[in-house]
């Protein structure tokens, strides 16, 4: 029996975000959450099955863990286009401890989309299946539950044709994203979708996990979401960019916080960071997360945009000295 047959609903996820979602960054969500209150289930980055099989650097810093981290569920993303190296890929995952397999059909980047792969698959089920039925196969055999991240459609709603097929394959969790691929993060989402979903999940499988995803923010918003449309969790992607206390219920925005308490947090994920990866990432990879610190009128003053400009990580801790010193101008 796999891990998601009695995991307690609703279940609030990590959302799995390439460049984001690294172990650095999860372990920092767990260690902030108080070790208790944060997410039911952390996702990698995407991880390219060939990639993997190849062992090429990227891939091994996605499946790269440490703290003790797989003490707690953490699910794998993967994406590729070859049934067989799904299979392959699944075996080295589930012996390096992952919970589970989740299968990324839902990525709408143009460049992803133009190797065929993620939501490209929308628009080739033949494929979609082959991939489904392969790493079902696989997950079935190392005792991991299978999931799928997507959209509800391409180009246009496909909830019966799209989803209704991957229901009808028997996977353990599906992640909808009421958002058609087309138009990648633009638009609001279609939040109606999920109680599609869920009304074609009690027809075709009823053990299905369904998952709502895209731009829920709040616990409170997820709550009232779980509430109206029946579904079993949420999975949060950018909303942590806005508050990392987005798991501890009751708890105010993290940016409610004094600026030196901030500092201080992002101090020691940057040395975090820099000790894991060192020169094998791209330090510019890392100004993603510093928005995450600053509330917008900080984000205005001259020493964030020095701190954004830091060309090293030398640079960088003298600009965040200079920020402590004038602490107080920024409250």
């Amino acid at each position: 029996m796999n891990f998601l047959s009695n995991i307690s609903r609703p279940i609030m996820i990590l959302a799995p975000m390439e460049d984001v979602t690294d172990t650095v960054f999860r372990n920092l969500i767990h260690l902030i959450s108080n070790g208790k209150d944060g997410p039911d289930i952390y996702f990698t980055e995407f991880i390219s099955v060939k990639g993997l099989l190849n062992k090429s650097r990227q891939s091994i810093q996605h499946i790269l863990t440490k703290n003790d981290e797989l003490k707690r569920p953490l699910i794998a993303q993967i994406w590729g286009k070859d049934p067989d190296e799904f299979f392959k890929a699944i075996e080295i995952l589930s012996n390096l401890g992952f919970w589970g397999i989740d299968l990324n059909m839902g990525c709408p980047k143009r460049k992803i989309v133009k190797k065929g792969v993620c939501s490209a698959l929308i628009n080739n089920k033949s494929l979609a299946r082959e991939i489904i039925i392969a790493s079902k196969e696989a997950c079935l055999k190392f005792g991991l539950p299978l999931s799928v991240k997507t959209r509800h459609g391409f180009f246009d709603s496909e909830v019966e044709d799209w989803l209704g097929f991957l229901l009808k394959l028997g996977i353990d969790m599906l992640t909808v994203h009421p958002r058609l691929a087309i138009n990648q993060s633009e638009g609001s989402i279609d939040v109606v979708v999920f109680g599609e979903v869920v009304k074609l999940r009690n027809q075709i499988n009823p053990s299905t996990l369904v998952i709502g995803n895209g731009d829920i923010l709040s616990l409170k918003q997820a709550h009232q979401i779980v509430r109206k449309y029946s579904i079993d969790g949420v999975m949060f992607g950018r909303g942590i960019f806005r508050n990392l206390n987005l798991f501890r219920e009751g708890l105010p925005n993290f940016l409610n916080n004094n600026l030196n308490f901030r500092l201080n947090i992002l101090k020691f994920h940057i040395t975090d960071f820099h000790s894991t990866w060192g020169i094998t990432k791209d330090f510019n990879k890392l100004k993603k997360y510093f928005k995450i610190y600053f509330n917008e009128d900080e984000r205005d003053s001259e020493y964030f945009y020095n701190i954004m400009n830091s060309n090293n990580y030398d640079e960088l801790f003298e600009n965040l000295r200079r920020m402590d010193v004038i602490g107080d101008e920024l409250k």
